[in-house]
């Protein structure tokens, strides 16, 4: 797909000259998003907005490891309004990994879309979460440790100076229950920032990682559970258009109480 002064070139770190005719042939990328069929767990749904339980295992939106057979697909098989909204992630404002179960809300219109990403951003939207970790923490604590990409692991986040790319993060929790032997327990988790894999990297850094997160866990605590025992729990929002005060809850997968 790509030529230097007429001839291909397959390599990446080329170096190209003043004056060379550089060339790039590529070809046309459907980007297009396909209606899908699949289940949706629909708590709550209007002109404006949709609230659903995203099961663990779907990823949100189409990316370059996983084009298709995504929440956002689904979603469009089933509001077709979605098609309106530019790009390849219609109507998201916020996001769970993909083997994070739980609340999520998805805008159905532009000026909605704009209203919640607002809301999210200046912290106006309350997001508390299940998770299931090794050790015993503190009754109540709280992490601000700044997170940025992991310095040679590109897939994971890490604990990052901010005067090294990391940026501001804020994750407290409550602990609500703990086995007899105090090797496990399940904490609220209350997230006031929204990084990637933040509860998961800060829990971690506490010393107390998710039970199975492939990620950041060591090998007992992956071999715990079958995916990493987070669940978006409570979500508290202000209705875009009507200004209500939305609040949603919504009960774990059975994975978690038999983990």
């Amino acid at each position: 797909c790509c030529t230097v002064d007429g001839l291909p070139e397959k390599r990446p770190a080329a170096k190209v000259h003043m004056g060379q005719a550089v060339i790039l042939n590529l070809p046309e990328h459907q980007g297009s998003l396909q209606p899908e069929e699949g289940h949706l767990e629909l708590l709550w749904q209007d002109a404006h907005l949709v609230v659903c339980n995203k099961p663990a295992g779907l990823t949100v939106h189409p990316c370059p490891s996983c084009p298709e057979q995504t929440l956002v697909q689904r979603l469009l098989g089933r509001f077709p309004q979605l098609s309106r909204l530019e790009g390849q992630r219609p109507g998201i404002v916020h996001r769970l990994d993909k083997d994070t179960s739980g609340l999520l809300v998805v805008a159905l219109t532009e000026s909605d879309r704009l209203t919640l990403s607002e809301a999210f951003a200046e912290r106006q939207v309350h997001k508390e979460y299940l998770a299931l970790v090794s050790g015993l923490p503190p009754l109540e604590g709280q992490c601000r440790e700044p997170l940025g990409r992991h310095p040679t692991a590109k897939i994971k986040m890490a604990v990052v100076p901010e005067n090294r790319g990391g940026r501001q993060a804020f994750t407290e929790w409550r602990r609500l229950w703990s086995t007899d032997d105090n090797s496990v327990s399940l904490l609220a988790v209350r997230i006031h920032t929204g990084r990637t894999h933040q509860i998961r990297v800060h829990m971690a850094h506490m010393g107390h990682p998710l039970l199975g997160d492939r990620l950041y866990a060591p090998k007992a605590v992956q071999d715990m559970a079958p995916r990493q025992m987070l669940h978006a729990w409570r979500l508290n929002f202000t209705h875009p258009a009507s200004g209500e005060d939305m609040r949603f809850t919504c009960p774990p997968p059975q994975d978690m109480p038999d983990a």
